[in-house]
């Protein structure tokens, strides 16, 4: 399971470096050089594109008589949608990051949620900073003053260059041989309403999955069935994380806690509703937690067969046995096996009221069984 968390964490980092790459890719120069040609003369169609660009709010700044180069220039404001999107993008997708660290790390309880805090405005706000910023638009007359047709190269966005020829290719009778119309540029243009409606959807997936996290892997509909069966869950702290690689092939032994002490004071729990409501106890000759240790213990060891690893169980068959330093005991048995470089683990249920910290297993369906 740690190692899941782990890959799920790498994975969460490699999309927060591709909404980089995103934030990056909004705010990226996109200058383009295109050649247009209009029938009309030279004078009337520069007159025509320079009213029209100063109505969008570019200013003059000069140019070159002899180049018959002329020069404007203008702020770039950033796209008010693209702040709210990659906002809600930078939210979410830190609070994804803050879900797993809370799976990886228990210990550091919600607060990781509080990375969506920052995530989402700090996303809007490297975009707004990264693409403001002053442009310029060069437009030069490639053919003569004299002529009665007009060839023209412009240098500007492509944003620019598409709306020039949308608004101004019929009035000015613009037209190129490479037109942007045909071009992939007009492809962002032409599909814009379908990526738009994409990456609402993507949004709201990606919301859907933190509410999920956040509140169906703690509310879902078979919690308080298990409430009724095990009681409260403990509010303990018990994360257990490996801290060696150990070999893939390590013996591994599983013993059934309380298998070497029945009738005696180490006997195992009852259970609440054998002990405190009188229930009939899973077997009359052992403690209901050996009982059900016993069942884990062949159903571990099952499974674990099926799933490749080097796995056994034992049971000592003698259920009272006094000397703890026997040799046949759970005790003894298991400081061999890990003393040897195996790996042993004991099965054990969690006892009711002041011996313990829920229910006991064993089980108080409720106060009144």
């Amino acid at each position: 399971m740690q190692s899941a968390f782990s890959s799920t964490l790498f994975l969460t980092i490699l999309l927060a470096i591709g909404l980089g790459f995103f934030l990056r890719a909004a705010s990226k120069d996109r200058t383009t050089i295109v050649d247009v040609q209009s029938p009309l003369p030279p004078l009337e169609v520069l007159q025509g594109i320079s009213f029209w660009l100063e109505e969008r709010g570019w200013k003059k700044n000069g140019g070159n008589v002899e180049e018959k180069l002329l020069i404007f220039s203008g702020n770039v404001a950033s796209s008010a949608f693209l702040v709210i999107f990659l906002s809600c993008l930078g939210g979410v997708g830190s609070a994804c990051l803050g879900l797993v660290l809370i799976q990886l790390y228990p210990s550091l309880s919600w607060w990781p949620l509080l990375l969506a805090a920052i995530g989402a405005p700090l996303a809007g706000i490297i975009y707004r900073i990264k693409s403001k910023r002053e442009e310029s638009l060069e437009i030069k007359l490639l053919s003569s003053d004299l002529s009665d047709m007009s060839i023209l190269r412009i240098k500007a966005h492509r944003d620019e260059l598409i709306a020039i020829q949308l608004e101004l290719s019929e009035s000015l009778e613009l037209s190129s041989e490479n037109s942007l119309l045909s071009s992939p540029i007009l492809l962002v243009l032409v599909l814009k309403n379908k990526v738009l409606d994409s990456l609402k959807l993507i949004v709201f997936l990606l919301a859907f999955y933190t509410f999920a996290q956040l509140y169906y892997t703690s509310n879902f509909s078979c919690k308080e069935d298990f409430e009724l069966i095990i009681g409260d869950a403990s509010n303990l702290s018990a994360t257990w994380i490996g801290s060696k690689d150990v070999d893939k092939n390590i013996p591994i032994l599983i013993l059934a806690g309380h298998a070497d002490s029945q009738g005696l004071a180490g006997a195992g729990t009852p259970g609440e509703a054998v002990d405190k409501f009188g229930l009939n106890p899973m077997h009359p000759e052992i403690s209901d937690e050996l009982f059900w240790n016993l069942k884990l213990q062949e159903s571990i060891v099952k499974i674990g067969k099926k799933k490749g690893l080097n796995i056994r169980s034992y049971d000592p068959e003698i259920r009272n046995i006094d000397d703890a330093n026997d040799p046949k005991t759970n005790w003894s048995v298991g400081k061999r096996f890990a003393k040897s470089g195996g790996y042993a683990i004991e099965i054990h249920f969690d006892a009711y009221g002041m011996y313990g910290v829920g229910s006991g297993l064993i089980p108080p369906f409720s106060e009144i069984p």
